[in-house]
């Protein structure tokens, strides 16, 4: 075996800045140790599931769920043509899983984080120990994603490039909306923001500010643009903190009528960036919910 060297984060090298690990947001391209983790904790989760399904209970019925999961895994992910009647060892699907993590893109390594979560929980479903502590798939993967300084987080088994645990429970809790239409804006304002082949940025903010809209409609009992709505949601009862009526306003007036065209270089033209689309998508999700609290406190 190769000289293995440390890296311990959060230990003495690192706290003390000798041989810092990374603390750079990850988005394109990731460490070799993010990648070792990742795949690590693939296994620890694949493993979980197998040794439940697989191993301690000897049923014929077990273990075909054992081989139908390793072979879906090699046909979905992989492309592979399949000897459905052949048993396939789980030790070999695992060394081309370490060779993807170890050497392939980032995307193809998401690709890969978002099939375990999907497909797990469909053999498992008890949650994974690890470190001590039980967690759902997402939650295990959000925390090595969290401990390694990666721009992703799983939500609803998707990688969606959301970095900050308060803007993860803001978006979680407007998708959980009971508005169905509230509901949409925010997918797809997600949706624009995570595509990898063709990020929308501006359709992104779009789709931040409708949900807000939406949620002043709900409120008034008619169509309305946001910049309407702040002028007459007391009228309805709803009394927002002059702050956040303020913050808002100007925002607005920034990004104009959601459903209208915005000229280059404002927030919300052709010219918009990640960063200003993650802003608002959190933001509006944020004001959304808290419209919501108004609301159920007046009613």
């Amino acid at each position: 075996m190769a000289k293995l060297k440390v890296a311990l984060r959060g230990g003495f090298s690192d706290r003390n800045k000798i041989k810092a690990e990374n603390t750079t947001i990850q988005f394109k391209d990731f460490d070799e140790r993010t990648r070792t983790a990742l795949s690590n904790t693939t296994d620890i989760i694949i493993q979980n599931c197998l040794v439940d399904i697989g191993f301690s209970h000897r049923s014929s019925f077990n273990l075909q769920k054992h081989q139908t999961f390793i072979k879906h895994l090699l046909a979905d992910v992989y492309g592979q043509v399949l000897d459905w009647a052949k048993s396939y060892r789980y030790e070999d699907v695992l060394a081309i899983m370490q060779e993807t993590f170890a050497t392939d893109d980032y995307d193809s390594i998401l690709s890969v984080v978002e099939y375990i979560a999907n497909e797990v929980p469909k053999y498992e479903k008890k949650g994974i120990p690890y470190k001590g502590k039980l967690y759902t798939i997402e939650q295990l993967y959000n925390h090595i994603f969290e401990q390694e300084y990666v721009g992703y987080r799983l939500i609803n088994g998707e990688a969606r490039p959301i970095t900050d645990e308060n803007e993860i429970n803001a978006i979680k809790e407007t998708i959980d909306t009971k508005y169905s239409e509230i509901k949409q804006h925010v997918n797809k304002a997600l949706g624009f923001l995570s595509d990898r082949q063709a990020p929308d940025y501006a359709n992104s903010i779009k789709e931040s500010i409708s949900a807000v809209e939406r949620m002043c409609s709900i409120i008034l009992g008619h169509a309305t643009t946001l910049g309407d709505a702040l002028k007459h949601l007391e009228d309805s009862g709803v009394t927002i903190h002059p702050a956040l009526k303020g913050a808002f306003g100007k925002l607005y007036g920034y990004t104009s009528d959601a459903s209208g065209v915005r000229h280059a270089g404002e927030l919300g033209g052709k010219d918009s960036t990640f960063e200003e689309a993650k802003f608002m998508l959190v933001s509006c999700c944020a004001f959304v919910n808290y419209l919501t609290g108004l609301l159920a406190k007046q009613r």
